[in-house]
């Protein structure tokens, strides 16, 4: 399995989800026309990448960042143990376009 989800608030614009991922688990590069992607690490470290410009963060457990419409980025597991993270997206229409 490479990720799963739980949705816990869903509305028109916005979208709260808790995430999960594998070890060696990664959500493919993409990028959204309409929301901001807001991510807060709750277990595992995880990696996310940004290009336009090209950007790497490392989360660690109580840690964020924020992606802006438009950008793409991907997000994978560093390590050996499984990550969850909380994902915040909004305000607008959900949209998934794969790179």
């Amino acid at each position: 399995m490479t990720y799963s989800d739980r949705v816990i608030v869903q509305t028109a614009d916005v979208r709260v989800r808790q995430m999960f991922l594998d070890v060696d688990a990664e959500v493919a590069w993409h990028y959204h026309t309409q929301v901001v992607d807001t991510m807060y690490c709750l277990q595992g470290t995880m990696k996310v990448e940004m290009k336009g410009p090209e950007e790497v963060n490392i989360l660690y457990p109580g840690e964020g960042c924020e992606i802006t419409v438009g950008r793409p980025h991907r997000i994978s597991v560093i390590g050996n143990e499984a990550v969850s993270y909380l994902l915040i997206q909004g305000v607008g229409q959900y949209d998934f376009h794969k790179i």
